[in-house]
């Protein structure tokens, strides 16, 4: 089993996974490959640590920091 290295999104990016799903914010485990190696590379992630993921993940679960939170779209009714 690889061991996990944590990295975030580099300030004002969004950066996808192989699979095009985003990297949250906070950061995540990454099973290291070329890939994020070429996302270092361009300086599209920054690392982290585990304790800061977990640290954001709760926060984010118990609803604090608001900021943090990813926005939802607005439900918009249309007349009819």
């Amino acid at each position: 089993m690889d061991e996990l290295r944590f990295y975030k999104p580099a300030e004002g990016r969004d950066v996808r996974d192989e699979h095009g799903r985003p990297l949250p914010a906070c950061g995540k485990g990454l099973t290291w490959s070329g890939y994020w190696q070429r996302r270092l590379d361009d300086d599209d992630i920054v690392p982290t640590t585990r304790e800061a993921v977990e640290a954001a993940e709760a926060a984010l679960e118990a609803g604090l920091p608001a900021e943090a939170k990813p926005a939802r779209r607005a439900k918009v009714e249309t007349e009819q």
